[in-house]
């Protein structure tokens, strides 16, 4: 989930570039997206050896909006881009709409609910012990997904306080769930 202004759309390059160093053959990325520019994300997600597969809708109620101009867009829902790198293995199964539940700013003022990141560990068959990485970490809830999950994870962000703030959350989850 990169920021969404325009000064942040080379962040979009830099994670298709990252995610065909880092990720595994078969491996996915997930990436939210503001309306606004998405031709360009599109356009800076394009790279070799990365394989756009699909674009959901995550709302908390049906796809509705309005668009004031290219600079003002306000909607109800967001996209959420997925990719792969090959080979590709389109057995996998995701909706086109993921319902969301309340947001959760209460960790970062770009945080997600957790239900959205539960729901996309279990449609792509993310098990106990596999990597999932945020590069985005913002406040975590990739991470707690992660984890409650039994996965390994690893995360960044250039927000210091974003990570100390992740670091207190998943100390707590690791407290609720005794590891």
């Amino acid at each position: 989930d990169p920021p969404y202004p325009k000064e942040y759309l080379d962040c979009y390059s830099d994670l298709a570039e990252f995610a065909v160093h880092a990720l595994k053959p078969g491996g996915h990325l997930l990436a939210m997206s503001g309306m606004a520019w998405l031709p360009e994300v599109f356009e800076n997600m394009k790279v070799d050896g990365l394989v756009y597969q699909w674009t959901h809708a995550v709302a908390p109620l049906a796809p509705n909006g309005q668009c004031r101009g290219r600079s003002i867009c306000a909607t109800k829902w967001k996209p959420f881009l997925w990719y792969l790198k090959p080979p590709r293995n389109l057995r996998l199964q995701i909706c086109d709409y993921l319902s969301m539940g309340k947001r959760d700013k209460k960790h970062h003022h770009w945080g997600q609910d957790e239900s959205i990141f539960d729901h996309l560990l279990e449609k792509l068959k993310i098990e106990k012990g596999m990597l999932v990485c945020d590069p985005f970490l913002g406040g975590g809830t990739t991470a707690v997904s992660a984890i409650r999950k039994g996965c390994k994870f690893v995360g960044c962000d250039v927000d210091a306080k974003a990570i100390r703030k992740t670091k207190q959350r998943l100390k707590a989850v690791q407290q609720e769930l005794g590891i």
